[in-house]
């Protein structure tokens, strides 16, 4: 088992594997605090917190990467600023 921490809060995701022959197939890691959330399963990725979902797979070129991945850094960044200056209403879990 492995420790991740979240990106935007800081505080620890809980992960959930799933192997085939000593390989992760499907792997979820999610923020009981602010609600981020990741999914690999099968060599699709998507990541999901406040307003924002991000996914791509095993296919998506290396421009398509680049310009993914710097869109979501910049709104993780923009996401870990709200939740460090209060704002976490978009980010709150909500209770069922």
């Amino acid at each position: 088992m492995s420790y991740y921490t979240c990106p935007i809060c800081g505080s620890e995701l809980g992960v959930t594997e799933y192997r085939e022959n000593y390989y992760v197939v499907e792997e979820y890691r999610k923020c009981c605090q602010c609600n981020y959330f990741y999914e690999f399963a099968y060599g699709f990725y998507q990541i999901h917190f406040g307003n924002d979902d991000f996914c791509w797979n095993y296919r998506t070129t290396g421009n398509e990467m680049a310009i993914l991945f710097t869109k979501l850094k910049r709104r993780e960044f923009m996401a870990r600023r709200n939740w460090h200056k209060g704002i976490r209403r978009k980010y709150k879990v909500e209770v069922e």
